[in-house]
Formats: structure tokens, sequence, C-alpha cells
């Protein structure tokens, strides 16, 4: 008798995107805080840029490991219809 094996079903997280499942475990966070949580955990080993750090978002999105839970609009400009 012996114990099957099976891979999962999404491949394990990357690194970073390990540390960043990490950084939200706590709850909700803004880009820029999550970025300095991911420094903290790693001792400083893995630091990202706003544009890795949304790829990262978006792949751990895609793969149902995070989920949306509302969006901030940052920005407006004169003349939006919500002002």
């Amino acid at each position: 008798m012996h114990i099957r094996r099976t891979r999962p079903r999404t491949p394990a997280p990357r690194k970073p995107s390990c540390f960043v499942l990490a950084a939200l475990l706590d709850g909700r966070l803004h880009g820029y805080a999550v970025v300095k949580r991911v420094q903290e955990l790693s001792d400083g080993r893995v630091k990202l840029a706003a544009g890795s750090l949304y790829s990262v978002i978006d792949r751990l999105l895609g793969e149902g490991l995070l989920v949306a839970d509302g969006e901030e609009i940052v920005n407006r400009t004169a003349g939006d219809p919500d002002e």
C-alpha cells in the first residue's frame, strides 16, 4: 500500500505571491501598505514595485486565491459625474 500523491489544481504561489497573501491575512491594505508589509515579512528580501504588485494581485485573483471586496477610485478629475 502507498500514498497517492497528487498535484494541486493550481500551481503553488510564487514567492512574492506567498508574501502578498501573508500580508493580507490580517485584512485589507492599500497597495503601498502591502509593499511595505511584504518587505517586513520577507526581512527585506522581496521588494515589489507597484507594477509587480498589481501583476501579482491580478494573478492571485485569476487563480481564485484572492477575492476583490471593493475598489477605490483615486485622483478624480473635475467633471466626474459622481462629484
